[in-house]
């Protein structure tokens, strides 16, 4: 977990300054697990809490979220206690990932009252707490654990509040132990699993950047270590100590090779090639949550309608699958002509009663063939039912001839969707899948979800030449940009023979440069995205073509030429998109 109790420490010491000393204006609710409390302290601040499983931190917010009509009772307590409160200190518990608030007011005797807000940041046990400071008494919780929840510790009103012991090694302590002096005493221990097993606040990111920067492998046992690499270790952490201590963090994002946001931290990791740096750790925290919360809101919106369109595509491509099969087994067609013909010249020689026939092959060498018969059926009705049955067959082909086209076609549509959903990063973009879903008869309009969505855009990019590259999010942006927005000089490009999104390049002396940016934007918005590579079409626009009665952003395209784009290309690094 990158929100370590060193990363605690790191926002606590960018806030304190800030807010100490500060006046609670406002306290919000916006869900059941986040409270937000608006600060005056020479300016505005808001400092954002939350105690959801995957997402909880604290930091100082600057985005607005809608509170809910009737607010939390969480909430109308805090607003009770807390607002016209003055904060009076901000601590952390030793170098755990618990934040203390301390904020004195007047009570309703206008007599002087001290609260602790306290946040506990400990995944699905996270917990943001109001307590009396004189008692030591919880007033009330934004989650409550019983005795059946946690044998441990109970938190509910008029509860003995208490931080959970921990006995591992605090560095902000003056005595701590060295990792040498612990590795003496300990078991043989997993050197990846030594610094957040013995010392307080320390996650696996860290952990693993001090053991790379010490020469020594995540996977070795303490046992084997040697003396060098020992003193390595206590050297290289005893520098991190000293940054913590002196407040000397540098936080950075850390990216993969495709520049998507993996991770972060307040420290520079080495053992990271992709990185960039960021001056606030809350700007920091905050984009890379809301990022992560809103893509989770996303896949869990998304769920239902990728559900949907599976189970559609399935059947669509089991379909296609059984008539293509059907179609093969009726090529055997041409022998029930061929049956009949022999039949309807040679019909004086049946009689009625016989189970099969041999008749000479007039359409080979006049070679004896069998035919089997129906002995209930006349000379006449045994012809008769074999023009039938092949008529049946012919009919059917041409009905199956016709209709898998169309199966195929709507086949790559709904991979196109599904696509589309991979690639969402706004909610109203999911709300264009939705009435998209809707529209194709795939699931009904729900009623009570009237509220009109303000429509999404596609994404724009300028180059370094002045080029201006539009990127199609979803088929309804694909057909609204190629069909009615571009220019028929402008350049379309799309992934060859894949879903993908359209792209077009606008500009006058469009360099080399801007066809290959154009090209890679269409080949990573599209299958091929996590390829790392792609074979991209472009053409000019006014060769795409739409066909009558096709779906939303199928075209057709002619007089075009393909290039290969490779995706690690360093040209593309600013053009990736989080």
């Amino acid at each position: 977990m990158s929100f370590d109790g060193i990363f605690t420490k790191a926002i606590v010491d960018e806030i304190s300054p800030l807010l100490i000393g500060g006046k609670i204006n406002k306290v919000n609710q916006p869900d059941k697990n986040e409270i937000t409390l608006q600060i005056y302290n020479k300016e505005n601040y808001k400092l954002l809490m939350s105690s959801a499983n995957n997402l909880a931190r604290v930091h100082l917010s600057t985005k607005n979220k809608k509170n809910p009509i009737t607010a939390y009772n969480f909430c109308m307590l805090l607003r009770k206690h807390l607002i016209g409160g003055t904060i009076t200190n901000i601590y952390q518990h030793k170098s755990d990932r618990v934040v203390c608030f301390e904020i004195e007011n007047l009570n309703e005797l206008k007599e002087l009252s001290k609260k602790i807000l306290i946040i506990e940041i400990m995944g699905k046990h996270s917990n943001i707490i109001l307590v009396d400071k004189e008692s030591s008494t919880v007033i009330d919780a934004i989650k409550h654990i019983d005795s059946r929840q946690s044998s441990v510790r109970e938190i509910f009103p008029s509860k003995k509040y208490f931080f959970v012991k921990d006995e591992k090694e605090n560095i902000l302590d003056d005595n701590f132990k060295l990792p040498s002096e612990i590795l003496k005493t300990k078991e043989p221990i997993s050197m990846k699993k030594f610094f957040y097993s013995y010392y307080l606040g320390f996650s696996p990111i860290i952990s693993n950047e001090i053991l790379s920067n010490s020469g020594i492998d995540s996977d070795k046992n303490s046992l084997n270590l040697t003396i060098d690499e020992i003193k390595n270790l206590d050297k290289v952490f005893l520098g991190i100590v000293k940054n913590i201590k002196n407040k000397e963090y540098c936080p950075i994002v850390i990216k993969d090779e495709f520049s998507n946001t993996k991770d972060f931290y307040c420290f520079d990791l080495k053992m990271y090639n992709h990185k960039e740096n960021v001056t606030k750790l809350s700007e920091l925290t905050e984009n890379f949550y809301h990022n992560n919360s809103l893509r989770d809101r996303i896949n869990q919106k998304a769920y239902n309608f990728k559900k949907i369109l599976s189970n559609k595509l399935n059947r669509l491509t089991n379909k296609y699958i059984s008539l293509n099969d059907e179609l093969i087994a009726n090529e055997k067609k041409e022998n029930l002509k061929l049956f009949a013909d022999i039949l309807s010249i040679n019909i004086y020689k049946i009689q009625k009663g016989m189970k099969k026939i041999k008749l000479e092959n007039i359409y080979d060498n006049m070679n004896l063939i069998e035919i089997n018969l129906d002995e209930k059926k006349s000379p006449r009705e045994n012809v008769e039912n074999y023009y039938k049955k092949y008529k049946k067959l012919k009919t059917a082909d041409e009905i199956i001839k016709k209709e898998l086209p169309n199966i195929k076609e709507e086949i790559d549509y709904v991979k196109q969707i599904l696509e589309t959903i991979e690639t969402i990063t706004e909610l109203n973009e999911l709300s264009e899948i939705e009435e998209e879903i809707i529209s194709l008869g795939y699931t009904k309009k729900n009623k009570k979800n009237k509220q009109k969505i303000e429509k999404s855009k596609p994404y724009q990019f300028t180059t370094t030449s002045g080029a201006t590259i539009f990127v199609g999010k979803n088929n309804l942006q694909n057909e609204n940009l190629t069909l009615k927005f571009a220019n028929k000089n402008d350049i379309f490009f799309h992934a060859q023979d894949v879903p993908g999104s359209h792209v077009i390049l606008r500009g006058s002396n469009l360099t080399e440069d801007d066809y290959k940016i154009a090209g890679f934007l269409a080949g990573y918005y599209s299958y091929f995205k996590n390829e790392g590579y792609a074979n991209v079409d472009y053409t000019e626009k006014k060769h795409v073509k739409k066909a009558k009665s096709t779906a939303l952003g199928m075209v057709y395209y002619d007089n075009y030429k393909t290039m290969f784009i490779d995706f690690k290309d360093k040209l593309f690094d600013n053009y990736k998109i989080n």
